[in-house]
């Protein structure tokens, strides 16, 4: 009896309707991590210490499959995305402890596929652009605080191909390049008043 009650104190579980709980617990007590096991589908439920939960996972058949999130200890969310047979599938967003948005991507099959977006703390956009089959693929931009652009540059297969333009912040053209597989083959450098300086 006495065995039994230590492992109740130690796991807890309960068993209702095809449905199993089951838990493990900090040394003080408090819940650390509760699984809830329905037939194929399990979601597991981490805790911090002080009670607020960390991650909430869905799995089937001992998989990652479904929503997934992660929070910070003060039970604001820090990632969320989507999973399929154990591989990130959909988009997925990861966030600031004060609910701002701080990343944003789309995932296929475990990699980059879409578009990729990293956001300032006021919200506005400080880079974006599209991958494919987790590669770099077709424009990236990045921009200053006063949302101009700063940098454009087009990538092919993971590889910066075709120009890339730098620009002051008053929006007039620093630079230009040209670029083939990922190497520089040509540039121009200009003033702030459009006068050419240099040219390689």
């Amino acid at each position: 009896m006495k065995y039994l009650l230590l492992f109740l104190l130690i796991t807890g579980f309960t068993h209702a309707n095809n449905i199993d709980i089951s838990t493990r617990i900090y040394d003080d007590g408090k819940i650390k991590t509760e699984f809830t096991v329905n037939n194929l589908y399990t979601t597991q439920k981490d805790y911090y210490k002080n009670g607020k939960l960390r991650r909430v996972a869905s799995f089937k058949n001992n998989t990652l499959d479904g929503i997934v999130k992660s929070y910070y200890d003060n039970g604001a969310i820090h990632t969320q995305g989507m999973y399929k047979n154990g591989k990130k599938d959909g988009k997925f967003k990861e966030y600031t402890k004060d609910q701002r948005v701080k990343t944003s991507a789309s995932f296929k099959n475990d990699e980059k596929d879409g578009v990729f977006k990293v956001y300032n703390k006021d919200g506005s956009v400080h880079s974006k652009g599209r991958y494919k089959n987790g590669q770099k693929d077709g424009i990236f931009k990045r921009y200053y605080s006063n949302e101009r652009v700063e940098l454009e540059a087009n990538y092919k297969n993971g590889k910066q191909h075709g120009k890339a333009r730098l620009y002051y912040k008053d929006g007039r053209l620093e630079s230009e390049a040209i670029y083939e597989n990922g190497k520089q083959v040509k540039i121009k450098k200009y003033m702030k008043d459009g006068r050419e300086i240099y040219q390689f």
